[in-house]
């Protein structure tokens, strides 16, 4: 191959007592546009010494890069972008390790993004994971399946919506033994609040979390936040009856010694015969 030009430059930088040379070669064929990319690196620490040497080749849609390094494994990576709109197609292998090819395709659309995976072994895991909607809400979704067990390793789902004062979320992880739901909500420019409560169908443990925060100066905010854990929705619902009940009797009793102060006469309500006989009696 005929190279019109040669580009070469080093860079060093030294780290505590780490020894980083990198150097880059860049090769082209200016008539045809043809890139090539090498990079070396060296790190010393000690007596160790690791390197690795990277090779980016180039042709139209069609990214290969190729990395080896001093245990003298070669991972390649070949990236085919948009052979269709908004398509990418992604090969990756690792040598001498038979088990670690692996395909993955990726979509991304205005409203939608979809990526797929499925190893190249004789029982592969598939993973799957998407997204749809918009600026507002969107609905998603993480699995992952394993063609040996023919069981699901993960599956994960949630929704959320969002706004320029609201953020709220449902989500449900750990293959759907866990549920939780969020929400962030400004207020105002000072005050913003947020709660957090999560249950698990395994354990039927419950799980709140409630916090706010309040800007005193663009320098001081003030935040504070509860945390508590319940063992089922009963303890959760006596717990909350409970504080509505004790609220309620500080209340009452606020309300009836307000009541009590204003029905009792004042002394210069009381004639002055009365208020001397009291105070003999009280002699």
């Amino acid at each position: 191959m005929n190279f019109h030009d040669l580009h070469f430059a080093r860079f060093s930088f030294y780290v505590q007592n780490l020894t980083i040379n990198i150097a880059v070669w860049t090769l082209w064929q200016m008539e045809r546009c043809f890139p090539v990319a090498i990079t070396s690196t060296g790190v010393k620490k000690g007596e160790l010494f690791v390197a690795d040497v990277n090779t980016q080749l180039k042709n139209k849609n069609i990214t290969t890069d190729v990395k080896v390094d001093t245990d003298s494994n070669l991972l390649t990576t070949i990236t085919f972008d948009e052979p269709a709109p908004g398509l990418k197609a992604i090969l990756s292998f690792k040598v001498p390790d038979q088990r670690s090819g692996k395909m993955e395709i990726q979509y991304l659309h205005d409203f939608a993004a979809v990526s797929s995976s499925i190893g190249l072994t004789p029982n592969p895991i598939v993973n799957f994971s998407g997204v749809i909607g918009s600026n507002v809400t969107s609905l998603g979704a993480d699995l992952s399946f394993d063609t040996k067990t023919g069981n699901f390793t993960k599956c994960n789902a949630g929704l959320s919506y969002s706004s320029a004062d609201l953020v709220a979320s449902l989500t449900f992880n750990d293959k759907g033994d866990s549920l939780k739901a969020s929400y962030y909500h400004i207020v105002n420019p000072l005050l913003a609040a947020g709660a957090e409560v999560s249950h698990s169908f395994l354990t039927n443990e419950n799980t709140i979390t409630v916090g706010s925060q309040y800007a005193l100066d663009p320098l001081i905010t003030l935040k504070a936040k509860f945390e508590g854990k319940y063992n089922g929705l009963q303890k959760l619902v006596e717990d909350q009856n409970q504080l509505i009940a004790q609220m309620r009797d500080e209340l009452q009793t606020a309300k009836m010694g307000q009541q009590s102060s204003s029905l009792m006469p004042s002394s210069s309500d009381i004639p002055p015969a009365h208020r001397s006989l009291g105070d003999s009696h009280m002699d």
